[in-house]
């Protein structure tokens, strides 16, 4: 567990989801890290010298401030952070319905879709990053 970190991520699941797309942009300008969304943080001379992240793990790498060197994953952190961190995993792949639940978000309470289109990171950063945009404004539409 790391430590006693106060709950500073946004509760809103549109705030949550921009703030991970404003820190998925920080890492891309960093040449410390490479984006790779199989991993949360992680580094490895195996791979390579740089810092290894996922959406969450930009979170991790920019807003919490997790150490360039340390491995680090959602289930180092305690539950309200962990289901933040875990709800951007779902967030990456379209999962609206998995996000929303580990946020404490009914989906039967809006008419939102169950799964939203999001091409891989992989196949294209610039299409990926539309699709996140586009899940805020949805996200936003409904108030959330």
């Amino acid at each position: 567990m790391r430590g006693n970190i106060v709950d500073t991520l946004p509760n809103k699941p549109s705030e949550l989801l921009a703030l991970a797309l404003e820190d998925l942009i920080l890492v891309e300008k960093d040449p410390r890290y490479k984006v790779h969304m199989g991993v949360y943080h992680c580094i490895t001379e195996e791979i390579g010298p740089e810092c290894f992240v996922c959406l969450a793990g930009t979170v991790m790498a920019k807003t919490l401030d997790v150490d360039l060197t340390d491995f680090a994953d959602p289930y180092d952190y305690h539950k309200e952070i962990r289901n933040k961190l875990l709800a951007l995993d779902y967030f990456r792949i379209g999962a609206l319905e998995d996000a929303l639940f580990k946020l404490g978000v009914n989906i039967q309470d809006y008419d939102l879709v169950k799964n939203f289109e999001a091409p891989p990171y992989s196949r294209s950063a610039e299409e990926f990053k539309d699709a996140i945009k586009n899940m805020i404004r949805l996200l936003q539409s409904r108030g959330l």
